[in-house]
């Protein structure tokens, strides 16, 4: 285990406290996960890709009891199984290859088409993560007394430091980690609007990374507006 992988335990197991500890105390508490696995990331990735927070139902009592694909047996999650992911479980292929098959992924891959950024030929060099674990179907189920979830996910970019930030939902999720955390960790330095609904994009730095912000790969844009986007995180990921 190199240095990388012993901090991402080290945080896990720090973080998965948080989310069980809270869990625990509310039975309807949502089922909580990283995304892509984290227990395969040996060094600083090129990109850390971030929303808001994964977009899937059931509760965090259905995940540790009910729900086989997790493998927790009624067992409280453990820092190791956080490091796991998304089992994304189907057929024969690697857990997260499952990902890039579904609407969410493909439009996410979509967005990286004038890049040479493929998280399927090269997993370790990238990461898909939220800015909280908390699952809902929509992101306004999210509750207003996580701040301390969002907390881990700024000392999850303080352990990876990646090389470049790209945040979905930039608004919605810029703003909600600045109230969720009140932290000088985060700082916008531009926002301007583009496109055919005045789409709204921003840029600035979390953890001293640049980020760029934008729309949500699920929201109804134009091929024209995800055309601009394709541009814009080519030049980002080209400065």
């Amino acid at each position: 285990m190199n240095d990388l992988q012993k901090n991402l335990l080290d945080w896990a197991e720090k973080t998965v406290k948080v989310y069980v500890d809270y869990a625990n105390a509310h039975d309807d508490a949502p089922a909580f996960y990283t995304q892509s696995p984290l227990n395969e990331i040996t060094q600083s990735p090129e990109l850390l890709i971030m929303g808001i927070n994964p977009g899937s139902h059931g509760t965090y009592k259905d995940q540790k009891i009910s729900n086989p694909n997790w493998h927790l047996n009624g067992k409280d999650m453990t820092g190791e199984d956080l490091l796991k992911g998304n089992f994304c479980a189907k057929d024969d292929k690697t857990e997260w290859e499952h990902f890039w098959e579904y609407p969410f992924g493909k439009r996410i891959m979509g967005y990286l088409l004038r890049t040479n950024i493929n998280p399927l030929a090269c997993p370790q060099k990238y990461v898909l993560t939220n800015a909280t674990f908390f699952a809902t179907m929509h992101a306004t189920g999210i509750k207003e007394e996580l701040p301390k979830t969002c907390q881990c996910t700024l000392q999850l970019i303080e352990t990876l430091r990646p090389k470049k930030i790209l945040v979905l939902s930039s608004i919605n999720t810029i703003n909600q980690m600045i109230s969720w955390t009140k932290s000088e960790l985060i700082k916008r330095d531009e926002q301007r609007m583009f496109g055919s609904k005045n789409w709204k994009w921003n840029k600035g730095t979390i953890c001293g990374i640049p980020f760029l912000g934008v729309p949500h790969p699920s929201a109804r844009l134009k091929n024209a507006d995800r055309v601009i986007i394709q541009d814009m995180i080519a030049d980002f990921m080209a400065s």
